[in-house]
């Protein structure tokens, strides 16, 4: 369980140390749940918002108020691991994300109000949130304000690890 992730505000650059450090944890997790036997047959690649269930390739949500609202709650494919490294904080609307496993158990709770006003709006988080397969990826995020009409974009850092072939070829 995620007692605490502090929030690491870097530039793009060093955004590349985290993603491959989602990288490594979602292939080492993915060799050992035995989603491929030959490593050599795994792809991880960044996530897509389809990949949590989302209709359109869009990360974003239309809050009718303040509070939590879903941005995805999705039941994994049995031959993938997800990993998450960060966010993008693009509007100061949108000031924290919930990463849970269903409705029961939060994995890490993030709030970064101001975030929007750095140069690259790039939160990271100190260590990534791992999710297995066939487990329930519940994301939210926090909503200052909202009229229900208007979208704001709050994009995911992460990564799908799963078989050579089943999105991407190796």
């Amino acid at each position: 369980m995620v007692k605490s992730y502090p929030l690491i505000f870097v530039g793009p650059e060093d955004a590349k140390i985290y993603r491959e450090a989602a990288v490594k944890a979602a292939s080492a997790k993915a060799i050992d749940k035995r989603i491929v036997v030959d490593p050599k047959k795994l792809v991880v690649r960044a996530v897509k918002p389809s990949d949590l269930g989302l209709t359109t390739e869009a990360w974003s949500v239309t809050p009718s108020g303040a509070g939590w609202v879903t941005l995805a709650s999705y039941t994994i494919k049995s031959n993938q691991i997800m990993a998450f490294y960060g966010f993008v904080a693009q509007n100061d609307t949108i000031t924290g994300v919930r990463f849970s496993v269903g409705t029961a158990k939060v994995k890490g709770e993030f709030f970064f109000d101001g975030a929007d006003a750095l140069e690259n709006k790039i939160v990271l988080f100190s260590s990534p949130i791992i999710y297995e397969p066939r487990s329930t990826v519940k994301i939210e995020v926090y909503a200052k304000t909202g009229d229900g009409t208007t979208a704001y974009r709050c994009p995911i850092l992460g990564v799908v690890a799963e078989p050579a072939g089943e999105t991407v070829g190796a």
